[in-house]
């Protein structure tokens, strides 16, 4: 639980397109904060739409036992490759989402979710769902996977290692947005910034320069946490739940009864200090 004004004078970054932040915009700013969302990237249709269109079909034809899931934005690329997504009844397949978002994304488009992690909204998690859900299955199932082109293989790796056959398909790219935030956090301050994904954590990392050093770095999750540590960038909070409100609840955790004063607008120089990964317990 939070109280109005938990974060009065604080302001925080939000490095995800304001579209999709509105949410979570309003809920830090009933708590006092100034937000300012942008993001570190930018989403891009992927390179082989023909390949897309294909999974997409195939899936709809039933080839798939199940349909995976893991980001808001495969969704909507598969849900667009597909034309229209078939739902009910209609239904080619199961469903699996990597957690709420996703979740959500796919209901936008009429698609019901069969399963989602209880907890750990991330591909190890999905993995480990799917695994529980598939074990003492009569034989190996199949499922498509709508990815970004950098994704990582997690999900699959241990699908297949079940004996389960995976069709990764790259559903979009990412495309690097860093040097207009760079040139944001050159002329403003803030005391956090919030990280939603391992390909912004990078970018990110690439101008980490140009950080102040008292800004607070949070991450949704570990492996978005992870891409930072490894590039000896200190991370100050993983959310304990990996969604929108879990960021918010590092934030006031961090911020809220903190002694340090808010950020003022002049910046010192110098490059912030890399520190060993903090999270929150």
């Amino acid at each position: 639980m939070t109280s109005d004004g938990a974060l009065s004078g604080r302001r925080v970054l939000v490095c995800r397109a304001a579209a999709e932040s509105a949410e979570l915009l309003s809920s830090l700013a009933a708590l006092g904060a100034e937000a300012v969302a942008h993001p570190l990237i930018e989403i891009a249709p992927t390179g082989d739409q023909l390949a897309l269109v294909d999974a997409a079909a195939q899936w709809k034809r039933g080839e798939y036992g199940w349909l995976v899931v893991t980001s808001a934005n495969g969704a909507r690329a598969f849900a667009r490759a597909a034309g229209r997504m078939p739902s009910g009844d209609e239904r080619p397949s199961k469903v699996a989402a990597v957690g709420p978002a996703t979740a959500a994304a796919l209901r936008r488009w009429g698609v019901s979710v069969d399963l989602m992690p209880e907890h750990d909204y991330s591909g190890r998690g999905l993995a480990e769902a799917l695994l529980h859900e598939l074990r003492g299955s009569a034989r190996p199932t199949s499922a498509v996977l709508p990815v970004s082109h950098l994704a990582s293989d997690t999900v699959q790796r241990a699908l297949e290692a079940a004996g389960h056959r995976v069709h990764r398909v790259d559903a979009y790219r990412t495309v690097p947005n860093g040097q207009t935030v760079r040139t944001l956090l050159e002329h403003t301050r803030f005391d956090a910034v919030l990280l939603f994904s391992a390909s912004g954590a990078a970018e990110l990392a690439r101008h980490i320069s140009v950080v102040s050093q008292g800004t607070r770095l949070i991450a949704i999750g570990p492996p978005t946490a992870a891409v930072l540590e490894a590039r000896g960038v200190r991370v100050d909070a993983i959310a304990k739940r990996h969604t929108s409100q879990g960021l918010i609840d590092a934030v006031v955790e961090l911020l809220g009864s903190s002694s340090d004063p808010p950020v003022s607008d002049s910046k010192p120089g110098g490059k912030p200090a890399t520190l060993t990964t903090r999270t929150l317990d």
